[in-house]
């Protein structure tokens, strides 16, 4: 069965409900290596992006995103060297900055 395209002189809402807005992401807008991300920049984290990050007064250390929550308020990374796995929050006092992926 094939599906029928709304007519253009349908409703808004109607056309909406057949044809959903597509969103598009200006992917040249994601920062580059070495880039320090703000919280809004969280958006472009994918798992496996290699991160360094450094909380309050502690050292910086490195590691890879695991999870992106959808809204990108708060993101895992599982940090090099066995150190585990945190979680970082939009609101924590924490720097983060997009490493090189590694060949």
């Amino acid at each position: 069965m094939e599906t029928e395209r709304p007519n253009k002189e349908a409703a808004p809402a109607e056309q909406d409900a057949a044809w959903p807005a597509v969103t598009t992401i200006d992917t040249a807008a994601r920062p580059s290596s070495g880039s320090t991300l703000t919280p809004d920049d969280w958006v472009w984290l994918s798992p496996n992006d290699r991160v360094r990050i450094q909380r309050e007064n502690e050292a910086a250390l490195a590691g890879f995103i695991d999870i992106v929550a959808p809204d990108a308020s708060i993101f895992w990374i599982w940090l090099d060297e066995g150190r585990g796995r945190v979680a970082l929050h939009m609101d924590d006092d924490v720097g983060v900055w997009l490493e090189a992926e590694q060949a």
